[in-house]
């Protein structure tokens, strides 16, 4: 499982460094960085709306 999930971070940074500049190596590093926000965004929006569903229903 950790194997598969190193294999998938690795190959999403090479696909979207792949989109920003295929001949400059920083391109990767911006797409690591992109990837790494993405991924922490998306993690507190969803604690979020699980902490605001909660409120609402009064648990």
């Amino acid at each position: 499982m950790q194997a598969a999930v190193v294999v998938g971070f690795v190959y999403t940074t090479y696909a979207v460094g792949q989109f920003f500049d295929k001949r400059n190596p920083i391109s990767y590093f911006k797409a690591f960085i992109a990837y790494v926000i993405g991924m922490i965004s998306f993690s507190l929006t969803a604690i979020g709306i699980g902490m605001m569903i909660d409120w609402i229903m009064g648990n």
